[in-house]
């Protein structure tokens, strides 16, 4: 036997949540990947843990949720042995896919392979809750709308709200502060919230927020566009189901956080809907 300790970073991100430890055991009742792991327990930010664990080779998982397991995750390859091992890591800002723990010194070929895996499936897996979300909500609902039109309808997450119509309806999907979804458009939000931990973080404008998660996330071909107060980009990624959708990313900054809200729409209607998502991204207002 051998103690495996591992240290997580004080940071502003993910702050509140709680990461889950798990260990590559046969006799496991958590999949993650093809594996079978068990739980050995849970860090906290800034906490410190250590666990006892057998000299065999093994693969760590520090991941989320078991909803998101497969995408907010990071993956450390224990080698066989009875000296004790001492890792270290910290949340890394990527909302997108939920602000994961990443190990410091964690960046082989493989490791960076694997992450770029969990991004693709984070986005798809938020599509595919949405297309189920569309189905479940509207398969009754367009007889009862009948000939009528949507009428305005204001949403909430938070201290945040926007001015969306009654055709959306409020879904929870993991790892998002909240989801709004109609036929024509998906509405996610996600908030960031400033730390006393990190000043510099909150001293960051809406537009260099935008920045950063273009950068994070590898958005070579997008840009930051200014729209008056507004500031947002774009990016495409295919669905589960086949559809190539459009992101309008607008960013913004509250008093407590840097939030980043995201209008998908599939890129046929992305021209037609254009205006319509100026006019809901301008209706967000914070408390």
């Amino acid at each position: 036997m051998r103690k495996l300790t591992i240290t997580r970073r004080k940071t502003f991100v993910g702050c509140a949540g709680k990461m889950k430890v798990y260990i590559e055991d046969k006799a496991g009742d958590t999949i993650i990947g093809e594996e079978a792991y068990r739980k050995l327990g849970e860090l906290t930010n800034g906490a410190t843990e250590t666990y006892e664990i057998t000299s065999s080779s093994a693969k760590v998982y520090v991941i989320a949720d078991r909803i998101s397991k497969d995408w907010c995750n990071d993956c450390y390859q224990l080698d066989e042995g009875c000296q004790d091992v001492n890792l270290s890591g910290i949340n890394c800002f990527n909302p997108l896919i939920g602000n994961p723990f990443r190990f410091d010194g964690n960046d082989s070929d493989d490791v960076k392979a694997m992450r770029k895996v969990g991004l693709k499936k984070g986005i798809l897996f938020t599509l595919a809750a949405l297309v189920l979300g569309i189905i479940i909500g509207y398969l009754g609902m367009s007889a009862l709308l009948g000939g009528f039109g949507a009428e305005e309808k204001n949403f909430s997450v938070g201290e945040m709200t926007i001015t969306l119509d009654d055709s959306f309806q409020h879904l929870y999907v993991a790892g998002h502060s909240g989801v709004f979804s109609s036929k024509k458009a998906d509405v996610i939000v996600d908030r960031d919230g400033f730390s006393s931990n990190d000043i510099y973080f909150s001293t960051l404008s809406a537009k260099e927020y935008a920045n950063a998660v273009i950068n994070t996330n590898g958005f070579t071909d997008s840009s930051v566009i200014t729209d008056g107060s507004l500031c947002y980009f774009i990016f495409s990624n295919e669905g589960s189901d086949g559809v190539v959708y459009r992101y309008y990313a607008y960013t913004f900054k509250s008093e407590k956080a840097f939030w980043l809200v995201q209008f998908a729409v599939s890129e046929k209607n992305a021209n037609r809907l254009e205006s319509d998502i100026a006019a809901w991204a301008g209706s967000i207002s914070f408390e």
